[in-house]
C-alpha cells in the first residue's frame, strides 16, 4: 500500500477555527523506454490490466490506446504492438460518438471509451476520457500502441469556438496532478514523475494550446553572442513574441523555420575552420573555368597548399558537389549564368550538412564532438516578458548519427571507355538534428519545435497549477526510477557520454498541426 502524506487545510466554524488534514500525493514515477526517436511509458489500461508502451507526449492531451478492434479488422497493422480489449467488467464504449484527431504524422478515428487506467502508482478512473483508436492514417509503420498525452491544461472555450467540440480530460486532469517532469538517459531509460515540487525560475506558458514559451533566438559559441532571429526587436507591431518555442518530448528532431535554420548553418560554417575553409575551397572550383573545373571537382591536386584534412573533405564532397553542379547546370542552361547561379545557390548551410554527413573524417579519435564544435544558446522566455532562461545545447546534444543513402560517383571502363557509375549505398552519418518546417503565427512569429535533444541535456518541469501554467529546466542528473520511486544519482554510463553522438536509426514525425493557433 502507497503511505499516504497529509497536509493541514484551515477551517472555520461558528467563529473557531480547526485543522483538517488533507491528503498530498507521494512524488513517484514511471521508468520512460528510451527507443532513440521518443521515449514510452509502460500504462496499466482495464481489470485485468492490459500493459501498453505509450509514447509520452507533451504535444497533445489525450489518452489514445490502440483497440483490439482496429486490429482486426486490419486498419492497425500487427507491427503497432500489442492492443487493448474493452471486454473487462470495469469498461464502457460509447458507441453513439466517436472523435477525429489530427497529428503532423496524420489522423487518427477514435471511440470514447471508460475504464482504469496506471500509471506507477497513480490509478484513475477514465470516464468517458479514454480513446480507442478503430481507424487511422499516420505515418508511421511500427511500434504505436497509443499516446499519453501530457499537454498543456486547455484554455476555456469562447463562443467563438467550434460549438460541436468535444472536450475530453486527460490523464494528469482526472487525476489531478498538477506537477510532473521528464528527462531522458542516453543509454538507459528515462524518468517520468509525478506530484513533482514546485520549481524556481518557472516561467510561464505563452503558447495556448501547447506548453511554448516565449522564443528569443539562438547564439553560437557564447550566450553573450547576438542572435540572428526571433530578437525582441523584431516584434511587430500587434504582435505578442517576435517567435515562440513549443519544448515537445514526442518529437525527434528540433524544428524551425527554413530561413533560421539556414541562417543557423550558415554562421556555424563561418565559425568552424574546416567549414569555412572547405567552402571556400569549393568556391573557387565553382568559378574554374573548362576542364580545370571538372578536374578540381574530382579532387586532384590543384597545386594549391592543402591540409590533409581539407584535402580528404574535399574529396568526400566531390561527389556532392558533382551531382549540385549537375542540377545548377541543368536550372541555369538557358540563362548562360551558370557559375553565378552556382555560386549564389552554394551557401555555407550546403557546406556544412556536406562535411557533417563525413563526421568519421574529423572526429577526434575519442569521438567526444564537444571539443570540435560549439555550443548553441537557446533563449527563452516566459508569458510575463521578464522571467528568462538560456539553455545551453551541446554539439553532442543537437547532433546525431543516423542511417542515410548516401550516394557515390566513380569512374569505370565500359566496353573501353570511361563511364561515370553511380553506387548507392545505406551508410551511418552525422547529421545536425535540426529539419526545416514552418509554423507561422499571427501573434508570435514563427514558432519553434524542441524536441527531443532538450530532454536529454535537462529535466523539464511542467505546472499545470497556476495561470498560466508554467516550465522550467533544472540543471541536474535525470536519475532512474526503481520501484517506482525516483533515484536522484545517475550511473557512470548515465552522467559521462564523453561528448559522443546518440545513434537515431528513425526519426518520429511531429504531431502538431501547424494549420492551429500557437
Amino acid at each position: 500500500m502507497a503511505r499516504v502524506f497529509w497536509a493541514s487545510h484551515i477551517v472555520g466554524l461558528a467563529g473557531a477555527l480547526f485543522v483538517v488534514p488533507q491528503p498530498t500525493k507521494p512524488l513517484s514515477c514511471s521508468p520512460l523506454q528510451n527507443h532513440g526517436a521518443f521515449s514510452t511509458v509502460q500504462v496499466k489500461v482495464g481489470v485485468p490490466p492490459t500493459t501498453l508502451d505509450l509514447v509520452a507526449d507533451t504535444g497533445s492531451n489525450d489518452i489514445i490506446v490502440q483497440s483490439c478492434l482496429c486490429k482486426m479488422s486490419g486498419d492497425c497493422p500487427a507491427a503497432f504492438g500489442k492492443c487493448y480489449s474493452s471486454k473487462g467488467d470495469s469498461a464502457s464504449v460509447d458507441t453513439t460518438t466517436s472523435v477525429m484527431l489530427a497529428f503532423g504524422s496524420g489522423e487518427i478515428l477514435a471511440a470514447i471509451g471508460s475504464d482504469y487506467v496506471q500509471v506507477g502508482l497513480e490509478t484513475v478512473y477514465a470516464n468517458k476520457s479514454l480513446l480507442l483508436m478503430v481507424k487511422q492514417k499516420l505515418d508511421m509503420t511500427s511500434d504505436f500502441e497509443g499516446i499519453l498525452g501530457l499537454g498543456r491544461p486547455e484554455v476555456a472555450p469562447t463562443q467563438n469556438d467550434d460549438p460541436h467540440r468535444v472536450s475530453i480530460p486527460g490523464f494528469l486532469e482526472i487525476a489531478k496532478d498538477p506537477r510532473f517532469s521528464m528527462c531522458f538517459n542516453r543509454q538507459s531509460d528515462g524518468v517520468l514523475s509525478l506530484n513533482t515540487p514546485k520549481q524556481d525560475r518557472a516561467m510561464g506558458s505563452v503558447g495556448q494550446m501547447h506548453w511554448g514559451l516565449d522564443f528569443r533566438g539562438i547564439s553560437v559559441g557564447d550566450a553573450a553572442q547576438p542572435v540572428m532571429f526571433c530578437s525582441p526587436a523584431d516584434k511587430k507591431p500587434g504582435m505578442e513574441t517576435a517567435c515562440g518555442i513549443i519544448p515537445d518530448s514526442g518529437t525527434t528532431l528540433i524544428l524551425g523555420s527554413a530561413k533560421h535554420v539556414n541562417l543557423l548553418f550558415n554562421d556555424l560554417c563561418q565559425r568552424w575552420d574546416l567549414c569555412r575553409a572547405t567552402h571556400a575551397a569549393l568556391l573557387e572550383e565553382l568559378e574554374a573555368p573548362g576542364n580545370k573545373s571538372v578536374a578540381l571537382a574530382e579532387g586532384k591536386n590543384n597545386g594549391t597548399v592543402e591540409t590533409s584534412l581539407l584535402r580528404r573533405t574535399k574529396d568526400d564532397l566531390r561527389d556532392s558537389l558533382i551531382s549540385f553542379r549537375a542540377a545548377m547546370q541543368s536550372n541555369a542552361s538557358t540563362s548562360g549564368k551558370s557559375h553565378e547561379l552556382e555560386r549564389h545557390q552554394l551557401e555555407m548551410s550546403f557546406t556544412f550538412q556536406k562535411i557533417l554527413q563525413g563526421c568519421t573524417r574529423w572526429l577526434p579519435e575519442d569521438g567526444d564532438i564537444d571539443k570540435v564544435l560549439p555550443s548553441l544558446f537557446f533563449h527563452v522566455a516566459g508569458a510575463d516578458g521578464a522571467t528568462t532562461d538560456t539553455l545551453e545545447m551541446k554539439p553532442s546534444s543537437w547532433v546525431i548519427e543516423t542511417p542515410a543513402y548516401v550516394a557515390h560517383i566513380t569512374t569505370a571502363k565500359i566496353l573501353g571507355a570511361p563511364l561515370k557509375v553511380v553506387a548507392i549505398t545505406e551508410e551511418n552519418v552525422c547529421q545536425a538534428a535540426f529539419q526545416a518546417s514552418e509554423y507561422p503565427t499571427t501573434l508570435n512569429g514563427q514558432v519553434w519545435i524542441m524536441g527531443t535533444p532538450l530532454f536529454y541535456e535537462y529535466k523539464v518541469h511542467y505546472d499545470r497549477e497556476p495561470k498560466p501554467p508554467t516550465m522550467s529546466f533544472a540543471r541536474e542528473a535525470c536519475g532512474s526510477c526503481v520501484n517506482s520511486r525516483p533515484v536522484a544519482s545517475a550511473s557512470l554510463t548515465q552522467q559521462f557520454t564523453g561528448g559522443r553522438l546518440r545513434f537515431i536509426d528513425k526519426i518520429s514525425t511531429p504531431r502538431f498541426n501547424t494549420s492551429m493557433p500557437f
